[in-house]
């Protein structure tokens, strides 16, 4: 059984448990306990060490009470971070997954061991979703989203051996594809009848969002004007029929695009990674660097960096100060050893 001594920090009184009698094991325990209390509360006893901790110990502390902060933090140059372009792969990454969702399933193929469509526009046919390759997305002034999506077609049957010269069995064809801003949607339960051309209909939480599409340069070597149209329906659905083009995009990857926007003007509090990037900037801002690249903006972000700058230079200060005292005593007794090992003669010829 152990019983408390003392409701002391175990630093300060340096026991925590008396063993009894007729348990050895807990004799070893305690005395384990004692030699790590022992050591901590020696390794504090010097005031320097306490002021340190303490300087280190709040540089989580404020970093962990920035990420609080909604929209408290601007960083000019989060456009060229890694984690940002990563960011912005990934969401590219999943409009090609939501174009090639709505495409009808055609005839499987597993020759790459992954599940493959075909789908088939006149003489020609799309793998999917090795076919479809998104790239470039940009955001626009008025928040809009613009990518460009390029379309690999095979043609099929392919070109006889013999026919090179005007004959091609793959072609590119790209589309520039704009969509319109978040805020501008419709849930597919309130707008019409749409009705993807596979016929599943869409769960209630999949919004429906106008896009403007227009076919990029072509091929020289192609010019199939009608095949390009009747690819941009299978694509994006018949203006015709739902008055608009359309791109199916759930909630979760909704709530994913505000914040990349969000990220994109300069806000720190909806960019991956932010935590470590708060920790970053308490670092700079305890040691009283200012580089500049991350700035407060609201009040209590603004309060919070100037109490981390005041809480930095104090605890700094008093970690020197501490160090030069504890130099100095150190200085002092040294020579007053040496002087007590010299004798009584060395005291009479120093005076």
């Amino acid at each position: 059984m152990l019983r408390r001594q003392a409701l002391q920090f175990p630093f300060v009184t340096g026991e925590v448990c008396i063993p009894s009698s007729n348990q050895a094991g807990n004799r070893h325990m305690c005395s384990a306990i004692r030699k790590i209390c022992e050591r901590v509360r020696a390794f504090f006893a010097k005031p320097s060490r306490r002021y340190a901790s303490a300087f280190l110990l709040g540089i989580p502390l404020f970093a962990f009470l920035y990420s609080l902060i909604p929209h408290g933090f601007y960083q000019s140059n989060i456009k060229i971070e890694s984690v940002y372009t990563d960011q912005a792969q990934q969401i590219l990454n999943n409009l090609c997954s939501s174009i090639s969702s709505e495409l009808p399933e055609g005839s499987t193929a597993n020759a790459t061991g992954g599940k493959v469509y075909t789908q088939h526009v006149g003489a020609w046919s799309i793998e999917v979703p090795a076919g479809l390759k998104c790239e470039r997305l940009r955001l626009l002034d008025d928040e809009r989203f613009a990518f460009t999506v390029t379309v690999q077609l095979s043609k099929t049957p392919k070109c006889p051996a013999a026919i090179t010269d005007f004959c091609f069995d793959i072609v590119d064809v790209p589309f520039a594809v704009e969509i319109e801003p978040l805020a501008v949607k419709s849930p597919l339960t309130e707008s019409r009848e749409f009705v993807p051309p596979n016929g599943v209909r869409k769960l209630p939480d999949e919004f429906s969002h106008a896009v403007d599409v227009r076919v990029g340069r072509l091929p020289l070597h192609f010019r199939d004007r009608a095949m390009v149209d009747a690819l941009e329906v299978l694509l994006f659905g018949d203006k015709s029929v739902d008055e608009y083009r359309a791109l199916i995009l759930d909630a979760n990857f909704e709530k994913e695009l505000s914040q990349f926007i969000s990220a994109s003007s300069g806000f720190t509090s909806d960019a991956p990674w932010n935590c470590l990037r708060m920790l970053y900037f308490s670092v700079v801002t305890i040691s009283t660097l200012g580089y500049g690249d991350i700035v407060p903006l609201t009040l209590a972000a603004r309060l919070l960096v100037t109490a981390e700058v005041i809480f930095g230079i104090i605890f700094a200060g008093l970690f020197v100060n501490a160090s030069w005292n504890e130099a100095d005593a150190k200085r002092r007794n040294d020579v007053l050893r040496r002087t007590e090992q010299a004798g009584p003669e060395s005291s009479e010829r120093v005076g």
